[in-house]
């Protein structure tokens, strides 16, 4: 559908809108011009500056120039009408075809290896020594971090960081020492 809009098939309901109130609009201006001009011819007329002859002469030439104006605004506003009524039967026609499209790949997704239930791998076997089982459920990489402290001492400072969401730095041979016993 967006393809549709960039390419100019089709034209959203919105930018009608858009056009016809700028059609309005415009009509309402050369309202006002018209109407002005007549004050102005009037006041002309009045103070001797123009004959009457010559203020409804310029007065015909506006109101023909205003009509024909007017016309083409119409004729715009009536293209924008077809255009939108083609688009929105094209904009019907995308939706339907989207709609199969979901239609099928629902179908086809039942037996899709990521949707089937019985094939999700399960965690066999029960947690390692000195870990809660919950540990087995937790999300990878970061939050959960379990701590393996040593009954007889206070945690320190870098184990209650672990404890509480710090960056995870498993306490390994590697890392200094063996690893404390629960």
């Amino acid at each position: 559908v967006d393809a549709a809009v960039e390419a100019g098939d089709v034209v959203p309901r919105f930018e009608h809108e858009e056009a016809t109130a700028a059609l309005r609009a415009e009509v309402a201006d050369l309202t006002a011009e018209v109407e002005l001009l007549r004050r102005k011819l009037d006041r002309a007329v009045q103070q001797g500056t123009t004959t009457t002859g010559d203020a409804a002469a310029a007065n015909a030439e506006a109101t023909e120039k205003y009509e024909a104006r007017i016309r083409e605004l119409k004729t715009e506003n009536r293209d924008l009408g077809a255009q939108l009524e083609s688009a929105l039967k094209r904009n019907a026609m995308l939706s339907d075809s989207v709609k199969q499209l979901s239609a099928q790949q629902g179908s086809n997704g039942a037996s899709s290896p990521h949707h089937s239930p019985s094939n999700r791998t399960s965690k066999v076997g029960g947690a390692p020594a000195g870990f809660p089982a919950s540990a087995l459920n937790a999300p990878r990489g970061g939050s959960h971090v379990y701590s393996r402290q040593p009954s007889h001492r206070a945690p320190t400072a870098s184990s209650a960081a672990h404890q509480h969401g710090g960056p995870a730095r498993p306490r390994t041979a590697a890392a200094g020492g063996a690893p404390p016993r629960r």
